[in-house]
C-alpha cells in the first residue's frame, strides 16, 4: 500500500462564504428651480449645496418682476421645450404660480412638484397696494382675481405635489395668519396637493435644514445594487 506523503502537509479545504457587498445609488431627477418675485437664482444657493447637485442636474429660471407675468411665463416656456421628461419643479412664493404654469403647457416634462410658502390663493393685500403703487404690475398680477392666480387655480395637478406652508412670522398688516408675506389661507387653497407645515418664516425657509429634508424624501430614489 503507497502511502501519500504529501496528504500530511496539505491544508484542508476550507470554505468560506463571502457576503457581496452592497452599494447604495441614490436617483435624483432633475431640478427645475423657480425664484419668487424680485429675488435671483442667488436664493437657491444653499438647497443646492445641500442636496449636493451637479450643474447638469439642475436648471434655475431667473426672471423679472417688473415684466409681466405672462411675458415671462412665455420665455419659461421655451426653455421648457428643451427640459428633460421627468423633472422635479420647485418655485418658491411666485415662483410655485410659474411652476403649475409651466406645468399645465408641459405636463410631460414634469413627474413631480414642490412648492415653498406659494400663493395659490393670491394676495388681498396686493389689491390696496395695487392703488398705492399702480406702476408696479406685479401687485396687479397677484391678487385673488388676477389671470395668473385664477388660471392657475384652474390648472387641475395629476402628479405629486408638495406645498410647504410657512407658518412663521405673522405681519400684522395682513388680517390672518401669515408668514410675514403670505397668509396661510392663501397658501392652502388647494386641496390636490400635499401640505406640510414649515416653521419657518417667508424668506428664512430657503436656508433651513428641515426643507432640504423634506425635498430629499420627495424626490431622492433609492437603488440598492450588488456589483
Amino acid at each position: 500500500m503507497m502511502t501519500n506523503w504529501f496528504s500530511w502537509f496539505s491544508k484542508p479545504k476550507v470554505e468560506v462564504e463571502v457576503e457581496e457587498e452592497q452599494v447604495e445609488t441614490i436617483i435624483k431627477p432633475h431640478y427645475v428651480f423657480i425664484h419668487g418675485a424680485n429675488q435671483s437664482r442667488v436664493c437657491w444657493n444653499y438647497i443646492i449645496r445641500e442636496l449636493e447637485l451637479e450643474k447638469d442636474q439642475y436648471t434655475c429660471i431667473e426672471y423679472s418682476s417688473i415684466e409681466p407675468f405672462f411675458d415671462n411665463l412665455e420665455e419659461m416656456q421655451i426653455l421648457a421645450d428643451d427640459l428633460p421628461k421627468g423633472c422635479c419643479v420647485i418655485g418658491h412664493s411666485l415662483g410655485g404660480i410659474y411652476g403649475v404654469h409651466l406645468y399645465r403647457t408641459h405636463p410631460k416634462k414634469f413627474s413631480q412638484g414642490i412648492s415653498i410658502s406659494t400663493p395659490f390663493g393670491g394676495s388681498s393685500a396686493a389689491e390696496y397696494l395695487r392703488y398705492i403703487s399702480p406702476q408696479t404690475k406685479l401687485f396687479k398680477e397677484i391678487g385673488r382675481k388676477s389671470l395668473p392666480i385664477t388660471q392657475s387655480q384652474e390648472t387641475e395637478i395629476n402628479i405629486p405635489w408638495t406645498q410647504l406652508v410657512t407658518v412663521r412670522g405673522n405681519s400684522p398688516w395682513l388680517r390672518s395668519r401669515n408668514d410675514g408675506i403670505v397668509t396661510e389661507r392663501s397658501m392652502t387653497i388647494r386641496d390636490d396637493v400635499e401640505h406640510i407645515e414649515v416653521f419657518a418664516n417667508h424668506y428664512e425657509v430657503l436656508v433651513y435644514d428641515p426643507v432640504v429634508d423634506i425635498i430629499k424624501e420627495k424626490t431622492f430614489k433609492n437603488l440598492t445594487n450588488t456589483p
